[in-house]
């Protein structure tokens, strides 16, 4: 099970840790105004994107839809984080 232990916005980059089976990992991603469900896919190491989906579906991610693509806006992902950080 994953879940979220640090976050850390610094030099326009916006960095995750997550632990996993005891392991502990960090992403980073560029500070935008919005995210892409791939970016968050990398971001949380995540194989299959359709977790995102859920978790957007559920209402857990906020997230919108522009044309057909859906776009995570950063506060909604901060929100998201900083939900899970234990």
């Amino acid at each position: 099970m994953k879940r979220v232990v640090r976050v850390e916005e610094k030099r326009g980059r916006l960095k995750v840790w997550v632990k996993e089976d005891g392991c502990t990992f960090f992403r980073s991603l560029p500070v935008r105004d919005f995210y892409l469900v791939s970016e968050v896919q990398r971001l949380f190491r995540i194989k299959d994107e359709h977790v995102v989906y859920r978790w957007i579906w559920e209402g857990k991610l906020k997230a919108f839809k522009e044309g057909k693509i859906l776009r995570i806006p950063y506060s909604s992902l901060i929100e998201f984080i900083k939900e899970r950080v234990f």
